[in-house]
């Protein structure tokens, strides 16, 4: 019996005209074709990663998902990771913030880029996001650390 192949479902979610937000993404895929212009990349192991996206630029941002020594770090990853997303976006370049499963550290980047490019409160934007975002498990923004790291930063 010939093997089906079977398409690759991408597990990504438009949250604003330009930013979009997904889970690990495939390296299989050409995200360049379907018009992002950044990949960013936030799971831990972002850094071995970098060179499976050849036809996009890439932003290795990886993040502690967790409150552990990595923690402050992951914070000012997120914070930078944001920057870059929002010129992207004022730029007019499509952006892809992808981690893990998509639902705590690209979410908390997308919610520091959200409120710097709108001026939006963290809790709204992190409202948006849950509204938008559809993950294939797990809630977005779960982890109450990173809400509460986001809703206090300045």
């Amino acid at each position: 019996m010939p093997l089906i192949p079977v398409p690759i479902v991408l597990d990504y979610d438009r949250i604003d005209d330009l930013v979009y937000l997904g889970g690990r993404p495939d390296p299989k895929r050409d995200y360049s074709a379907l018009g992002f212009d950044l990949l960013v990349l936030c799971a831990e192991d972002a850094r071995y990663r970098v060179g499976a996206y050849p036809k996009v630029r890439v932003l290795c941002a990886p993040m502690a998902d967790s409150t552990g020594p990595g923690a402050l770090m992951s914070i000012a990853v997120a914070q930078e990771a944001a920057g870059v997303v929002v010129k992207q976006a004022k730029a007019g370049k499509k952006v892809l913030v992808t981690c893990e499963t998509g639902r705590n550290s690209s979410a908390l980047v997308v919610s520091l880029a959200l409120r710097d490019l709108y001026g939006w409160k963290v809790k709204e934007c992190i409202s948006l996001i849950r509204s938008r975002r559809r993950p294939k498990i797990g809630f977005v923004l779960d982890n109450k650390e990173f809400t509460d790291w986001a809703k206090a930063l300045p």
